[in-house]
Formats: structure tokens, C-alpha cells, sequence
């Protein structure tokens, strides 16, 4: 009777609480409403001027180009829209090393389970075949190495003009968090190599407890439960760019599983991927040590050309809420602009935030070919923008949406099929997946 009585109706306490939360229900649903509704008029405008562009647009010998260096979510993502809205005379080209686009998210997994590998790797014809069928983007395959005031330079030895340069060239990480190979053969022999490791190896240690190393250590210690794995946080924490309840949880989770954490400990991973050496300079030996810390922005392109633009701090790009390059006394480029990791604009390093820079990008650049100012500026909404999903093993995720005061949201859910919902992973990136099996 008692225990009825506490989750009765007429409780103040479970009053009080339910009230609660149907005002933080309504303040979010207000949040969103105020992010989404112009977002989704921005992508009816696109899919609108898409239609058109395709009626109308015609490609013409020597077109003035708009270079997009680099072909992860922010470069593919600002060069599909630009390519479809780039007005005749103009023409988008996107330059990028990797043979495929590299899904990042699922890399994680795959260095851990077997069988997925190809689908983590989308072909770039799958997501801007319409535009390169018409002439409105060409995509060349190489490494940009260094842009002067009108010349994109590459390894091929190629130098390509342009009228307008967007940098989206992310920053760099070491494996599993991104491959060395840029052809997909290559990159799933290391994807293999490391599987057959993990399978191999008893005792694994992985270093660095940001996402990337939380979901790896927990999907070997879900997949694998006979191995002792150890994770290493610089913090007193894991997933130390997150909030509280996140961290709180996912530490409770890796708790629960079996997986060891020690806090506020940098190893260093010695060249035999066997062994570590601690901060005091004494070793520990382990089967296989997997690194999974450090992201180094990757702005070179502009140390030749701009160096005042590149934060001596950070090493990201300067830039305006317009997101041209940030002027300094002795230099202005506004025709060239930057986006995603490698830009310090002040957001959150996510790829919802992204698509939301993809879109002032596009509209800057429309508004500056046609002879007007760029009005869009980016105002980061951290707390939609900075929003995650992570896996905690093979069992069970979170859905985590920051916020100030108390205010950020946690959501425990199932975990993800061992192919990590590829297919919807595809379809983000406006492609079909063919299917496990089918893929070319």
C-alpha cells in the first residue's frame, strides 16, 4: 500500500516532478523548433533551387571554380549544395585524397568486428553523381598542398584556378580513429590487421577516453568478455569534452562490463604496439595497445599563403561568423573560406554542426558571385549542435544533448547491430546502401 501510495497521483512530490518535466519537454521541443524550422526552410530552398538548377544549368568551357579541399561530412556536404545552385560560368571541384568517402563513426566497430569493413567506405559517385553528371562539380583525386591568392597547388603537380577556396580538411588522428590507406582495399587490410590483433591479443590497452576510445575498448571487452582491457584517461574522467551525466554513466557502464579504467595517466604507446611508458618513465607490457588520443587540424595550406590565419594555440583556421578567413592587418582573402574541425569558429566539432556551417558557406558564396556582401553568420546552438551518440559496448548507447545549468539531457538506449546501422550511415550522406554482401 505504501509503495502505491508514493507513485500515487496525488503525491505532490510525483505532482511536482511530472511538471517538471513537462516544462523541460516544452523548452526543448521551443529549442528545437527554434533550430529546425529555419533549417528546414534553408534545405526546401536547396531542394527547390535544385530542381532548377538542373532545368537550367549548362556547363561551359573554362568555368570560374569554387575548390572544396576535402571530402569528409563538411567538404561533401558544402559542395553538393554549392553544386547544385552555382550559377552558369561556375562550377564546384572538390579535391580529396581517399578514394571513398570514409564513414567515420563506424571504424570504431569495425576494428573490433569482422565482415563490415567495405561498407564503411561510400563511393563518392553514390553521393555526387547527379552534379558530376551534369558538369557542375568535378572531383579530382589528390592531396592539396598549398594555395596561393589564386592557385590551388597539388601532389599530382596539378594547379587549378579558383574564384572561391573552402578549406574543410578536418584534422588527423591515428588509427582506428582514421585509416593511413587512402584507397578502401588498403584501409580495410588495416581494419583486418587490427581485428586479427584484437582476436589474437589477451590483455589490450587502449589510450584516450574520448569517444572513439570508449567505444573501442567496450565493443572488444562486449565482443570478447575473456579479455582484460584497460582504458586510460588524461582526466579524472572519461569523455572529458562532455558533460556530467554522460560521463557519470558511460564510467558506470565500462564499470559494469568488466573494462578498467585508470584516470589521470598520459601514457605514451611505445613502436611495438606491445607496450606503454607511463609519465614516471616506467613500462607496462601488454598483447596489443590500441592509441586513441590527439587530433592535429589540418590547416598547412595555409602557412605559405596566410600564416597569421592559423591560431599559434589551436593550430585550427581563423575565421569570421561568416566564415571567411579572418583578416589580420597585413592580408585579406574573403574569397576563402573555412568549415568543420579545422576551422576555429567557436562551435561545437560534431558533424551536425556541419551541415549547419555547410549552409552559410553556400549562401555566402552565392551572395558574393552575384555581387552582394555575405549576410549568413554562424551562430553555434551547442546544445543541438554538440549533441552525441555513443556506444558503450554492443548492448547499450546513449543519446547525450548538452546544456547549461543542469539543463543537458541523457537517454540510455539498446546498442547498435554489429554493422553498426551502416545502411543509415549511407543514407546520411544522400546515398543507397546495396546491402552487406553487394557492395562493389
Amino acid at each position: 500500500m505504501t509503495a502505491l501510495n508514493d507513485t500515487n497521483d496525488t503525491n505532490p512530490k510525483s505532482s511536482q516532478s511530472r511538471l517538471i518535466k513537462t516544462v523541460n519537454s516544452a523548452r526543448v521541443f521551443l529549442k528545437l523548433l527554434g533550430v529546425f524550422l529555419p533549417y528546414s526552410i534553408r534545405l526546401l530552398r536547396i531542394r527547390i533551387g535544385t530542381i532548377y538548377h538542373n532545368l537550367t544549368y549548362k556547363p561551359v568551357d573554362s568555368p570560374k571554380n569554387v575548390i572544396v579541399v576535402g571530402g569528409s561530412f563538411a567538404g561533401v556536404q558544402v559542395a553538393n549544395w554549392l553544386a547544385n545552385a552555382v550559377p552558369l560560368g561556375h562550377r564546384v571541384v572538390l579535391v580529396e585524397k581517399n578514394s571513398h568517402f570514409n564513414y567515420l563513426f563506424a571504424f570504431p566497430r569495425y576494428a573490433v568486428v569482422a565482415g563490415y569493413e567495405r561498407g564503411a567506405f561510400i563511393p563518392y559517385e553514390d553521393i555526387l553523381g547527379d552534379a558530376v553528371k551534369k558538369g557542375s562539380l568535378l572531383r579530382i583525386r589528390s592531396e592539396a598542398l598549398t594555395a596561393t591568392a589564386t592557385q590551388l597547388l597539388l601532389a599530382d603537380g596539378q594547379a587549378i584556378d579558383y574564384a572561391y577556396l573552402i578549406i574543410a580538411t578536418g584534422s588527423s588522428q591515428s588509427p582506428p580513429a582514421k585509416w593511413i590507406s587512402t584507397g578502401r582495399e588498403g584501409a580495410c587490410d588495416e581494419m583486418r590487421s587490427t581485428q586479427r590483433s584484437v582476436s589474437k591479443a589477451s590483455r589490450i590497452v587502449v589510450l584516450g577516453s574520448g569517444a572513439v576510445g570508449v567505444e573501442i575498448a567496450a565493443d572488444i571487452k562486449t565482443y570478447f568478455p575473456d579479455k582484460y582491457v584497460t582504458l586510460f584517461s588524461s582526466r579524472n574522467v572519461v569523455m572529458p569534452q562532455f558533460g556530467r551525466k554522460l560521463q557519470i554513466d558511460v564510467a558506470d557502464t565500462l564499470k559494469q562490463i568488466g573494462v578498467v579504467v585508470r584516470y589521470n595517466t598520459r601514457p605514451k604507446a611505445l613502436p611495438d604496439r606491445k607496450s606503454i611508458q607511463l609519465p614516471d618513465g616506467t613500462t607496462e607490457e601488454y598483447d596489443f595497445v590500441l592509441s586513441c588520443t590527439g587530433q592535429t587540424p589540418n590547416s598547412a595550406l595555409l602557412n605559405a599563403l596566410a600564416p597569421q590565419a592559423i591560431s599559434k594555440q589551436t593550430g585550427r583556421i581563423l575565421v569570421k561568423p561568416t566564415l571567411q578567413l579572418q583578416p589580420a592587418d597585413d592580408f585579406s582573402f574573403p574569397n576563402i573560406f573555412a568549415l568543420g574541425d579545422v576551422a576555429e569558429h567557436g562551435g561545437p566539432r560534431m558533424a551536425r554542426a556541419v551541415f549547419m556551417q555547410a549552409g552559410i558557406v553556400r549562401d555566402n558564396i552565392l551572395g558574393l558571385i552575384k555581387g552582394r556582401s555575405p549576410s549568413q553568420q554562424y551562430l553555434p546552438h551547442v546544445w543541438i549542435e554538440g549533441a552525441i551518440q555513443v556506444t558503450v559496448g554492443k548492448n547499450k548507447s546513449f543519446a547525450y544533448m548538452p546544456g547549461d545549468n543542469g539543463t543537458d539531457m541523457l537517454f540510455a538506449g539498446a546498442g547498435y547491430p554489429d554493422d553498426f546501422n551502416i545502411a543509415h550511415g549511407w543514407r546520411l550522406v544522400g546515398a543507397n546502401y546495396p546491402g552487406h554482401g553487394k557492395l562493389s
